[in-house]
C-alpha cells in the first residue's frame, strides 16, 4: 500500500514577543532608542537656559527689538536646540507607545492618544521656534514696526498652551494605557501609570500646570531610564499553545 507523499511535521510557532522589550540581535540605537527622552529634556533645559529672561508680554516693541538684536547669537543657539529636542521627543514617544501597548485588547488605542500628545508637543515647540527665529531675523531691519515685534512676542510667550496640552495627552494616554493592561504585560510598572494621569489632569489645571510642567519632565526621564536599562519587571509571556489529548471514541 503506497503511504503518499511524505509529510514533514509542522514547526511550533514561537511564542510572541513580549511587548515593550528588545528582540535577540537588535541594534544598539534600537535599545538605546527610549534614551531620546532623556536627550529631549537635557536639551529642553539648555536651550532655555541659553535663552535666559526674554522680554515679557508687556515689554515695548523697541525693548523687543533691542534685546533681540543684542543677543542674537544665543537666540539663534536656543532655538536650534529647542527644535533638536522636539524631534528627540517624537522619537521617544513613539517608543513609550510601543511599549505601553500592552494588551491590545484593553488598551490598543490609548497609546496611540500618547503619541499624539508628543507630536502635539513637538509641533508646539517648533511653533514657538518659528516665532523666535522670526523675532530674531526682524529685530535688525530697519523697516520693522516696533509693534509687528511686540505682536510676535505676545505670541511667542502665549504658544505655551499647545505644548502643555500636547504633554497633558501624552502622560494621560500613556498613564490610562498603564493600568488598563493586565497585569504583567506591561514593561514598566503599573503604578507609573498612576502618576502619569494625576500630572496629565494637572497640566490641564490653571496655576497648577506650571508644577506638573516639571514632573511630566521627571516623569519622561524615568520612563526613558527603565526603558532603557530593563529595571522593570519582564512583561508575561502568553504560554504557546499546546494541543490536548484526541477525546475517546
Amino acid at each position: 500500500m503506497d503511504p503518499g507523499p511524505h509529510t514533514p511535521p509542522a514547526q511550533p510557532t514561537p511564542p510572541p514577543h513580549p511587548t515593550g522589550t528588545t528582540r535577540p540581535g537588535t541594534s544598539d540605537i534600537t535599545r538605546l532608542g527610549p534614551l531620546a527622552g532623556v536627550v529631549a529634556i537635557v536639551l529642553l533645559v539648555i536651550a532655555f537656559a541659553v535663552s535666559g529672561e526674554v522680554p515679557g508680554v508687556g515689554a515695548s516693541g523697541n525693548q523687543v527689538g533691542q534685546f533681540y538684536e543684542a543677543h542674537e547669537t544665543r537666540q539663534v543657539w536656543a532655538v536650534w536646540l529647542l527644535t533638536l529636542a522636539a524631534g528627540f521627543l517624537v522619537f521617544f514617544a513613539a517608543q513609550l507607545a510601543h511599549a505601553v501597548r500592552g494588551d491590545r485588547r484593553r488598551t490598543a488605542w490609548l497609546p496611540n492618544v500618547a503619541f499624539a500628545g508628543g507630536l502635539v508637543t513637538a509641533i508646539g515647540l517648533w511653533l514657538y521656534g518659528g516665532i523666535a527665529f522670526a523675532l530674531i531675523d526682524a529685530a535688525d531691519k530697519p523697516r520693522t514696526q516696533p509693534a509687528a515685534l511686540q505682536a510676535l512676542n505676545a505670541l511667542a510667550h502665549d504658544n505655551f498652551v499647545i505644548p502643555v496640552a500636547g504633554l497633558g495627552l501624552l502622560a494621560l494616554g500613556s498613564g490610562l494605557a498603564l493600568v488598563r493592561a493586565e497585569p504583567g504585560t506591561t514593561p514598566v510598572p503599573q503604578w507609573l501609570g498612576w502618576v502619569a494621569i494625576v500630572i496629565g489632569i494637572a497640566l490641564f489645571v490653571p496655576y497648577a500646570w506650571w508644577i506638573a510642567l516639571w514632573l511630566v519632565g521627571l516623569w519622561i526621564v524615568a520612563m526613558s531610564v527603565l526603558l532603557t536599562l530593563g529595571r522593570y519587571r519582564k512583561p508575561r509571556t502568553p504560554e504557546p499553545w499546546q494541543p490536548g489529548p484526541n477525546p475517546a471514541p
